[in-house]
């Protein structure tokens, strides 16, 4: 005879999942602890560096250790959603399809022109960064963002190791 399985329920099931849960959120608890200290150090060498590339007027470093390099990164969301739907979606669907007649032609734009996602009240960061034209060397745009949308940018240093070269022979 054999001993009996223990039955699987949902209940034994959410309880196991919970205590693990419960682990694993300990454990990065005790791991963030750990981590502060280095990353507090790490964050002080970048804006060391950071000021040191900008008191040089330079993007990057290039060592034998690595290289330290400046990367932009911009950002987008929806600050006001009733402006933006009205500005961006509505006002030019309706100027477009004003020529156009029937509700069909309407529901087709309003599809094929969506620009954002209007459940999540999200932005395309591609659509609104095109609207505000194209970037120039110091990464300015010249036209200020869409109504309704936030914009932000910042620039942040980058450290990578260096890349091993290959000999011929691995090539």
């Amino acid at each position: 005879m054999e001993p009996e399985k223990p039955v699987v329920t949902p209940a034994r099931v959410i309880k196991a999942y919970l205590a693990t849960k419960k682990q694993i959120d300990e454990i990065n608890d005790e791991l963030e602890k750990r981590i502060t200290p280095f990353q507090e150090i790490q964050d002080k060498r970048l804006a060391w560096l950071k000021k040191t590339l900008d008191d040089n007027k330079s993007n990057n470093f290039a060592t034998e250790f690595g290289t330290a390099f400046k990367k932009r990164s911009e950002y987008v969301s929806c600050e006001n959603f009733d402006t933006m739907v009205e500005e961006h979606i509505f006002k030019p669907i309706i100027e477009h399809c004003a020529s156009m007649k029937g509700e069909e032609a309407l529901l087709r734009e309003a599809f094929t022109h969506a620009r954002f996602d209007l459940f999540t009240k999200a932005v395309s960061k591609e659509t609104a960064l095109e609207m505000m034209g194209k970037a120039n060397e110091k990464g300015q745009r010249p036209n200020p963002p869409p109504v309704g949308i936030k914009y932000a940018a910042e620039i942040k240093v980058h450290v990578n190791s260096p890349k091993s070269k290959k000999t011929e022979e691995e090539e």
